[in-house]
């Protein structure tokens, strides 16, 4: 499985994301369900998948899923 197939899996779990809603500039603007719960939730799996651990500044500018995406890259997570 690809990095980017391991984040629509986990993105489609905690937000259910269909495959036309996952682009890099899709927020929580544009999905309902993205709240700051389910946001934390979202980090947690992104953590414990790809085994690595954020920081409080990086979760907070994860405010779409091209953040995400290079946040991850920052950790080594190659798209």
């Amino acid at each position: 499985m690809t990095s980017l197939d391991q984040l629509f899996q986990i993105l489609n779990r905690v937000l259910q994301i269909e495959p036309q809603q996952f682009r890099d500039e899709i927020g929580p603007k544009d999905i309902p369900r993205w709240d700051s719960l389910r946001h934390l939730a979202m980090i947690s799996e992104l953590e414990d998948d790809f085994e690595i651990e954020f920081g409080m500044d990086e979760i907070s500018r994860m405010r779409s899923i091209g953040d995400i995406k290079e946040s991850l890259k920052i950790h080594g997570v190659n798209f």
